[in-house]
């Protein structure tokens, strides 16, 4: 374990596409159908907001 005060830099060689430098919820979802689909989506939490990006 390495206390935060020791780290000075950390640098990867480099990052996947997928990854986010911010708090991210991302879900693959699959359908019988193809094309978009209308659906409901609900999620409980606490203590943060959020919005969606469509």
């Amino acid at each position: 374990m390495i206390a935060d005060s020791e780290v000075q830099w950390i640098q990867f060689a480099s990052l996947p596409a997928n990854f986010y430098t911010k708090p991210t919820l991302a879900w693959d979802l699959i359908s019988a159908r193809k094309g978009k689909q209308a659906m409901q989506l609900s999620y409980l939490s606490g203590g943060f907001s959020w919005g969606c990006v469509l």
